[in-house]
């Protein structure tokens, strides 16, 4: 399993584009089966040659809208909502996908036409869609890495290519201290761990902070102290590693300081892993429930992803610091 997962790793970008390619045709392939199926049974006087170009239209619209998140979120992780290169992004988008709409849309016919006429799972013409739809998840693989996402990923590589700074975020155990002390020590960086800087500080520990004066104190100093290390560092110019409290993302600022000052590695190991450690259980707000810890994380997922710089899988200690180490230099 984990040669499996190390394979994917190494090869992300192209397995997760060959996977929602996949959703992508089948979404394009489902509207225009369905569309096929309404054309040909209404009381419309419609052609085949009729019926095949109003169902390729409407599929490829429906196609696009899915295919255009997917893109951008899971396949190319340009992670950025800024409205101009949002904008910028999804006119690139549609451009090139009307390019390889118009080739799909005038490739079936043809196909269909110059002899690939026969029917595929029942559906008239579905041979013909098959083969253009192939050659169009080629195409927009081409288009959306060179053309469509370039800003997005200038804009990331621009990001990390400072790493004078890391902070860790990601869940209660996943490992960001224990992580970042090693990292830190090996890459010759001071480390900070911000909640034993506020421990220290308040001479309480955050699991106590949370009982005596509740979750909201507790973020309200957590981010002035957040904001206390930055600031102290523009003084100072250190390199040094930061493991953040699970839950620094809940704040917009929080999250703002991050991205803007540090490089941001998101740790991720299982959760079925995590829960096995008792102590973590018990920390605040999970109050020995799992059903809390599971719940939290749906609740988190979409702050560290839009927070962080780079994913990383915590499957061992040592292993993930090699890594880290790796791509950091």
């Amino acid at each position: 399993m984990k040669k499996i997962f190390s394979i994917y790793k190494i090869h992300r970008e192209i397995i997760n584009y060959l996977f929602f390619g996949g959703a992508t045709t089948f979404v394009s392939w489902s509207v225009y089966g369905l569309m096929i199926l309404i054309t040909t049974q209404s009381t419309m006087t419609i052609t085949v040659k009729q019926s095949i170009n109003i169902s390729n239209i409407i599929s490829w619209a429906a196609a696009v809208t899915f295919a255009f998140f997917a893109n951008k979120l899971w396949v190319f992780e340009s992670r950025s909502w800024n409205l101009n290169l949002l904008l910028r992004e999804a006119g690139s988008f549609l451009g090139t996908r009307i390019l390889s709409g118009l080739i799909e849309i005038s490739g079936v016919p043809f196909l269909f036409y110059i002899g690939l006429d026969y029917p595929l799972l029942g559906i008239e013409g579905f041979a013909a869609k098959a083969v253009i739809s192939v050659f169009v998840v080629l195409l927009n693989y081409i288009f959306g890495k060179f053309i469509v996402f370039t800003r997005g990923k200038q804009k990331a590589l621009k990001n990390k290519s400072n790493k004078s700074i890391i902070s860790l975020i990601g869940m209660t155990g996943a490992g960001k201290t224990t992580v970042g002390q090693i990292l830190a020590e090996r890459l010759n960086y001071k480390f900070f761990d911000l909640d034993l800087i506020i421990t220290e500080k308040n001479q309480k520990t955050p699991s106590e902070i949370f009982s005596l004066y509740g979750e909201e104190f507790f973020r309200k100093t957590e981010a002035e102290e957040l904001e206390n290390i930055f600031n102290n560092n523009n003084n100072n110019s250190e390199n040094f590693i930061l493991s953040c409290g699970g839950g620094i993302v809940l704040n917009e600022k929080n999250r703002k300081i991050l991205k803007e000052k540090s490089f941001v590695i998101w740790l991720r190991r299982p959760i079925s892993e995590i829960i096995k450690n008792e102590e973590i259980l018990k920390r605040p707000p999970i109050n020995n429930d799992i059903n809390n810890y599971t719940a939290i994380f749906k609740r988190r997922e979409k702050l560290y992803e839009e927070t962080c710089d780079i994913k990383s899988e915590c499957d061992g200690i040592f292993e993930t610091v090699d890594n880290l180490i790796k791509i950091i230099k």
